[in-house]
Parts: C-alpha cells; sequence; structure tokens
C-alpha cells in the first residue's frame, strides 16, 4: 500500500472572532464608507474613496473615529484601528479599540445577527 501526502499551502487566519456579512452605512472622519462585515474584533469596510475617485490614504496602525448608522439603534460612535488595507478592492479591515459596555453590547448584537434595541 502506498501512501501519498497531500502537499499545499494555507492562508493563516489570525482571526479569533467569526465575521458576519452586513450592509451598515458609516463615517470615517468625513467620508462615508459601507461596512460589508463585522465582527467583535473589528469590520471590513468597502467603498473607501474620495469625491476625485481616487483611495484615500489610511495606514496600518492609525486610529480612526468611526460612526456607524445602526438601524433602530442610531449612531454608533467608536474608535478603530486600520489593520489591513486593500487598495486594489478599495477595501480597509479595522480593529475596534477601547470599546465601551454600550457600545460592545450594540456591536455583539450586530455580529450574532440579533436586533439592536434602541439607544436610551
Amino acid at each position: 500500500m502506498v501512501r501519498r501526502r497531500l502537499v499545499g499551502y494555507i492562508r493563516v487566519e489570525r482571526r479569533r472572532d467569526r465575521r458576519r456579512p452586513i450592509a451598515l452605512a458609516a463615517r470615517i472622519g468625513d467620508q462615508a464608507v459601507t461596512i460589508i462585515d463585522i465582527s467583535l474584533g473589528g469590520m471590513g469596510v468597502a467603498a473607501v474613496t474620495v469625491r476625485s475617485g481616487e483611495l484615500r490614504t489610511y495606514h496600518i496602525g492609525h486610529q480612526h473615529r468611526v460612526v456607524l448608522e445602526v438601524p433602530s439603534y442610531g449612531l454608533l460612535e467608536l474608535l478603530a484601528e486600520v489593520a489591513r488595507v486593500d487598495a486594489a478592492r478599495q477595501f480597509l479591515g479595522l480593529r475596534f479599540r477601547g470599546l465601551d459596555p454600550v457600545s460592545y453590547r450594540v456591536i455583539e448584537r450586530l455580529a450574532i445577527g440579533r436586533p439592536v434595541l434602541p439607544a436610551r
């Protein structure tokens, strides 16, 4: 009997939290963007362009204020750090920084697909 081994390359996944596809309007500073996935650890951001169509410069490690427009809740402002930049696809990967308990609960509900309760 001959045993064969498959040898190949795999991409190492460093994310600890499961991502959930979502479509949320948001702002990074004065720039309108779309959140395309979210997890307890961060979010994927698409449509990262300025009016002229050029990609705005984002640098890994820089922190930005992000305002999410969460249905049934309202505006949620939080701090996120740039973890990934894909200029060709106009995509950013952001990692949450310093979430307060209320923001964490909202993100948690979005990440698991439960309804978000209105802000008090």
